[in-house]
């Protein structure tokens, strides 16, 4: 999927934009540090949401955490209002269609993370369910911190939802790029 392009900003309203999210389907939004105590709360938010779609709410669940540690961890932008030193800061939009729960991160990362998660998504977006498995063993018997190591969460996102990834890359200088994702869940 391709999406327009904004400006080099995080904001929630412009996330919104690009991925086309009507405001009466966002059930939670958050921009700011994600520390693991924000990511539990979020995680028990998530759960009394779809207590009505167990199935599909594990998948949710499991596919926030798993966005969430991305910021936390690998964003460009540390949170200095954060507790927990090196937090990443970020955006995060969750939300049900009819059919659908959807899930949009943003944030900030370096131009050489912005290359290789470029290509790792086109990897993952190409590869049949099989061959996504077998990628992921792959990944996984890397040499911890080598080029083109991990995003096993990428990798675990796409077989959970059994969908694409649609990211979006914006640059805003010459060392930093916006990075958004957006994931979809069927309601099962």
């Amino acid at each position: 999927m391709k999406y327009p392009s904004f400006s080099k900003t995080s904001s929630l309203s412009e996330l919104a934009t690009i991925y086309k999210i009507d405001e009466g389907d966002v059930m939670l939004s958050y921009s700011g540090p994600f520390d693991t105590d924000l990511i539990r709360l979020y995680g028990q938010r998530i759960r009394k949401l779809t207590d009505n779609h167990p199935k599909s709410g594990r998948k949710l669940f499991f596919t926030l955490v798993e966005l969430l540690q991305n910021i936390s961890f690998y964003s460009g932008e540390k949170s200095k209002l954060s507790i927990k030193r090196g937090t990443g800061a970020g955006s995060l939009l969750i939300g049900k269609s009819e059919d659908k729960f959807f899930f949009v991160s943003g944030n900030v990362i370096f131009q050489t993370a912005a290359t290789i998660l470029e290509r790792k998504i086109n990897i993952i977006n190409s590869l049949e369910r099989t061959d996504l498995r077998e990628y992921k063993k792959e990944q996984r018997n890397l040499i911890p911190g080598s080029n083109g190591n991990a995003h096993i969460g990428l990798i675990m996102t796409s077989l959970t939802t059994n969908k694409p990834l649609a990211a979006n890359f914006v640059k805003i200088d010459s060392k930093k790029y916006f990075f958004s994702l957006f994931v979809e869940i069927d309601i099962e």
